[in-house]
């Protein structure tokens, strides 16, 4: 009896040490583990929310579960508008950042947008945006200045037009409300003899059901994300068009300069990791959101030459060039003809090689 006993007690402490062994393992683990907030403007489905789950995934991969990525989906934290200022002032650590909305802050940046035509595939498309982020003087520390550092980038679907009304060409397009974000774009549009008009997105598909607008000019996602085909059945596809701009996840700069070393190293992987899956998931959501579309009483008209020069040799083209130089110039940015001019160079090379 005495003999059970003993044994009885030793099993117990063998017991205990193995689970109190294994909390001080857990809860070590759980000290070592980062978590890093992430803001965006996305919900977490669809073209660009499947975007920045992959990155979301190969980061915490990445890192062997040193990092763990909590994401706050469709502005639940920080709105898109206000994002360059959430990221900088650590609202967020990290946030999917359009750098359409900051030409103020980041001027240089601001440049992207005067290119209308842009490689078709989705590496040619990455490649051209890197390629700017690494030699264009002047445009990483526009966002070192606002405390913040790229870690990812992923480009959009090409650019549709799409219309509650047929049109077949860029001639028809004349007298038509059209609606565009881009301070740019509505030059060109007018110059066309369209009337451009800007309003929120979220108005877009009431605005065109209800012909207070006609037309709307957009990527392809966002047309099918938000269902708009149903009221703008009559598609001119564009896809020599791109967003110009890439879409941006950046860090809070000071948050990434407090991660060890290791954890730093594991960006950059997770990174390539990303890229390489979304760029197989690319062109199987451009087959699907065309195929999604065509289901409906859609029709869908391929953009003719004659079309692409309406739009791309339009003298609005050149007054913007014109008006961004003299913009910029006054903000301060040296040799901006020669930093824009790098910049197209390096487009074009990316569309020369697809020819």
């Amino acid at each position: 009896m005495k003999k059970r006993v003993t044994i009885q007690t030793i099993i117990f402490f063998a017991m205990a040490i193995s689970v109190l062994g294994f909390a001080f393992s857990t809860s070590q683990v759980m000290a070592q583990q980062i978590t890093l907030t992430f803001a965006t403007n996305t919900p977490p489905s669809g073209f660009k929310g499947e975007a920045e789950i992959i990155f979301i995934e190969e980061l915490e991969k990445a890192s062997g579960g040193k990092i763990k990525v909590k994401p706050f989906w469709a502005e639940s934290l920080v709105t898109l508008g206000e994002m360059l200022k959430g990221v900088a002032d650590g609202i967020a650590d990290m946030g999917q950042l359009n750098i359409a909305y900051y030409p103020t802050q980041m001027p240089i940046n601001s440049g992207f947008l005067l290119f209308d035509q842009g490689p078709v595939g989705y590496m040619a498309k990455i490649r051209a945006y890197k390629k700017i982020y690494k030699e264009i003087p002047g445009i990483n520390e526009e966002l070192e200045k606002n405390n913040q550092k790229i870690v990812y980038m992923y480009a959009s679907t090409p650019i549709i037009m799409a219309f509650n009304r047929p049109v077949k060409n860029m001639s028809q397009i004349k007298g038509l409300k059209v609606r565009t974000p881009s301070r740019y774009a509505m030059f060109v549009l007018k110059a066309l003899g369209a009337e451009p008009v800007n309003l929120p997105w979220g108005d877009v598909y009431m605005a065109m059901q209800t012909n207070s607008i006609q037309g709307v000019i957009g990527n392809m996602d966002n047309i099918h994300r938000t269902k708009l085909y149903e009221v703008a059945p009559h598609m001119l596809m564009m896809d020599k068009l791109w967003t110009p701009i890439p879409f941006l996840i950046t860090i809070n700069k000071k948050k990434w300069e407090s991660l060890p070393e290791e954890v730093k190293q594991s960006f950059s992987k997770a990174a390539a990791n990303a890229e390489a899956r979304f760029a197989d998931r690319y062109n199987k959501w451009v087959k699907t959101i065309i195929s999604d579309i065509q289901k409906g009483k859609t029709t869908i008209t391929t953009a003719s030459k004659a079309d692409y020069d309406a739009w791309l040799k339009s003298p609005a083209q050149q007054q913007n060039h014109a008006g961004w130089i003299k913009s910029v110039t006054a903000a301060g940015v040296k040799e901006p003809e020669r930093l824009i001019a790098r910049m197209e160079a390096i487009v074009k090379e990316e569309i020369d090689k697809e020819k």
